[in-house]
């Protein structure tokens, strides 16, 4: 069951859907200076920045929603903080934070797809086998190509007097 909590902590959320645990404990299940060590510091990391940044778009979000809606309710007449620009610069900051939280998601994927694939132990199964290629349509003609032309030798230049030593006429 997803709570507010998971709402505002999205990064937090996203790790341990994906991975079972939570960043910090992601940390603490390795060895210090290891790989899956070093990848899970990387994680927490990406995990803290998506949460700071879904609080923002959360918060912001929040107070646009509750001046639309006293606009809405006929409620804002008499409050003069509604005319100061504040809805207008409201939508971008928003879209922003909303492109930013979906850098941050698709980060944070990548960086649990990784975790995973150096974590997991080996297949034992073998790997299946490729797929057949397309081949490329290759028919023998009935009839058989011409045969290729030998390149001939380069033919000799004749060679023009430079115009040196020699006397103009007139």
């Amino acid at each position: 069951m997803r709570t507010d909590r998971d709402a505002v902590e999205l990064g937090t959320t996203k790790v341990r859907e994906a991975l079972g645990m939570t960043p910090a404990k992601l940390v603490a299940a390795h060895a210090a200076g290891s790989a899956p060590a070093l990848l899970g510091v990387l994680i927490q990391r990406a995990a803290d920045n998506l949460d700071l940044i879904q609080d923002s778009l959360v918060r912001k979000a929040g107070n646009a929603a509750d001046d639309l809606r006293r606009i809405a309710e006929g409620r804002d007449a008499e409050k003069s903080a509604m005319n100061n620009g504040y809805l207008q610069s409201a939508g971008p900051q928003i879209e922003i934070l909303t492109a930013r939280r979906s850098d941050g998601l698709a980060h944070l994927r990548g960086l649990t797809d990784v975790y995973r694939q150096i974590t997991q132990p080996p297949d034992e199964t073998p790997a299946p086998a490729p797929a057949p290629r397309q081949a490329v349509s290759r028919t023998r003609r009935s009839t058989p190509a011409p045969p290729r032309a030998e390149p001939s030798p380069p033919s000799p230049q004749p060679t023009v007097p430079s115009g040196r030593g020699t006397a103009k006429r007139r």
